[in-house]
């Protein structure tokens, strides 16, 4: 492959000529390709026009060379100390900007000024000892000292905690909103005039985060519903102050804070509650459609009872008492169209340490239960019942529920599915789910329940419940009517009774959509369980 002549190449490819492909490759190599650098020695005068520029770095130097433009500089004005060197005629007007100064008045300004005052006539030499001796008559607060304020006699005085309560405190939003703005100790701030013209020192600061309920008002002039109220304990009067969120506030003492406020506009408002002592609130209910969020509850560590009627809470993580015993989200009514929870974190209750604790969730539209850890050991009753929405339970959420007695999941209409990877706890003595759309459920979740005397599934889609060796022997109650169990299926759950070791048991077996009659060898174990004592009801034939 070579370069040729450009006469060679056209005879290649006159006409009726078939190129070679040594001369078809010869050709292109012949011409340069786009993707080929050109060769500085290749273009045509190319040194000759660099010779005909200047250097960059030579011309630069050569504009910045002040000699060499003379015909730029200023000339030399008198007074003001500058040589023509170091101005050009572009910074001509800071020139202009200088002038000569006498400074003989000024200083005779400044020698007046050293030896008065222009008030007093005061000597400043004397100045510095008339501030010591002011320093001297100020009482420093001592380091560490606490729960002091700085009276109008200019003292430390120690608060007398003992006369201090809310009906004695000023507007507490002045003093809340500074302390929630980042007030910290040693600050100063200004209370409210009724307790004087005084600058109060907080010395320490120690001030309680109130319990919020957050409002979503739909309507103008709204009242919130009476139901909302909170009671101290043993009917003793507790101080307590509300700030419903739009200017207004209530201050009282008494056995029940009321929360009850028109607010004439619709929007968002937070309620603010502060008691003089936390730990004498003895239940809280809340009970208006209005209310989207509670806050701060934990705070109530001795609180026994939190109940929500009415609300919208959307998903509910609030953070519960550690010493809660009753927690219930319960509409009451069931078909009312009130929300109050779509889904729960039932971690809220990780810090439990009380040992009872009884949890109800009725008539919402609960459709989502999370959990990491679990409901605590203290639990020992739930229900979950009359939630619409309800589709999947877990029961590995009582892996910790080692007090558990009691489980009721009833009427919960679309709950079709019910996971464990664990057993129910040894302590449980009845489970119920009546009403739902389950197909099956194993008997042996129920093994370890030793104590178990009450087991109802009932009005189901339930078709298979067998077998039943795990059952406790101290059942007395077994409750499997209006399912869908076969005849076979019935039959099977009959034989597997008739094992059993213990007597006394009643079972209901009736009511399978369609009816299941036993017959054959389960029909002769319904017979000899009767003999033994067993109450056993089961579909029957129909008289002809």
């Amino acid at each position: 492959m070579a370069k040729q002549a450009l006469n060679t190449i056209k005879n290649w490819f006159k006409t009726g000529l078939k190129p070679s492909q040594q001369q078809f490759w010869d050709t292109w190599d012949s011409f340069l390709h786009k993707d080929e650098m050109i060769p500085t020695a290749s273009i045509e005068n190319l040194d000759r026009r660099f010779d005909e520029k200047a250097d960059q770095e030579a011309f630069s130097g050569h504009l910045a060379d002040a000699i060499a433009h003379g015909s730029n500089k200023v000339d030399k004005e008198p007074g003001k100390g500058l040589s023509s060197n170091d101005y050009t005629a572009q910074d001509k007007q800071k020139l202009d900007r200088l002038y000569n100064f006498d400074d003989t008045e000024i200083l005779d300004q400044l020698e007046v000024i050293n030896l008065k005052n222009t008030t007093q006539d005061t000597d400043i030499a004397g100045l510095k000892d008339l501030a010591a001796t002011i320093n001297s008559k100020e009482n420093i607060i001592a380091p560490g000292t606490t729960a002091q304020y700085f009276r109008g006699d200019k003292t430390w005085q120690t608060l007398d905690k003992g006369i201090v309560g809310l009906n004695n405190l000023p507007v507490y939003t002045t003093n809340y909103d500074a302390l929630e703005g980042g007030l910290g100790d040693g600050d100063f701030y200004r209370m409210p005039e009724f307790l004087g013209n005084y600058a109060v020192a907080a010395a320490s600061v120690n001030m309680a985060s109130p319990i919020i309920i957050t409002l979503t008002v739909i309507r103008d002039n709204y009242t919130m519903s009476d139901g909302s109220v909170i009671y101290s304990s043993s009917g003793r009067p507790i101080d307590f102050f509300i700030d419903y969120g739009d200017g207004d506030s209530q201050k009282s003492n008494g056995i029940t804070a009321a929360i009850k406020h028109t607010y004439k506009k619709a929007g968002t408002y937070k309620i603010k509650l502060f008691f003089s002592d936390y730990s004498m609130v003895n239940s809280v209910y809340i009970s208006d459609s209005c209310v989207t969020k509670t806050e701060n509850i934990s705070r109530l560590k001795d609180l026994p009872l939190f109940t929500v009627s009415k609300g919208n809470l959307g998903y509910f993580n609030t953070k519960m008492p550690s010493r809660l015993q009753v927690f219930a989200l319960s509409n009451g009514e069931d078909g009312k169209n009130n929300d109050i929870v779509t889904g729960i974190d039932l971690d809220i209750f990780n810090d439990h340490i009380s040992s009872y604790l009884a949890i109800q969730i009725l008539a919402t539209a609960l459709n989502k239960i999370d959990f990491n850890v679990g409901l605590p050991a203290s639990l020992d009753n739930i229900v979950i019942s009359m939630n619409k929405q309800l589709k999947n339970i877990n029961l590995d959420m009582f892996k910790n529920c080692v007090n558990l007695r009691s489980i009721d999941f009833n009427l919960n209409d679309n709950l079709s599915e019910v996971n464990s990877t664990i057993s129910l706890p040894s302590s449980l003595t009845r489970f119920s789910m009546d009403t739902s759309k389950i197909t099956s459920f194993n008997p042996d979740r129920f093994k370890n329940c030793l104590n178990l005397s009450f087991i109802a599934i009932e009005k189901s889609n339930l078709a298979s419940f067998t077998p039943l060796v795990f059952l406790s022997q101290r059942l007395k109650q077994l409750n499997l009517k209006g399912n869908k169990f076969s005849v076979e299926e019935v039959n099977n759950i009959l034989i597997d009774l008739d094992k059993l070791e213990f007597t006394s048991l009643s079972v209901e077996l009736n009511n399978q959509n369609p009816p299941a009659v036993p017959t054959g060898a389960g029909l002769a174990a319904k017979e000899r369980l009767i003999a033994k004592g067993f109450s056993i009801t089961t579909d029957t034939a129909a008289v002809e």
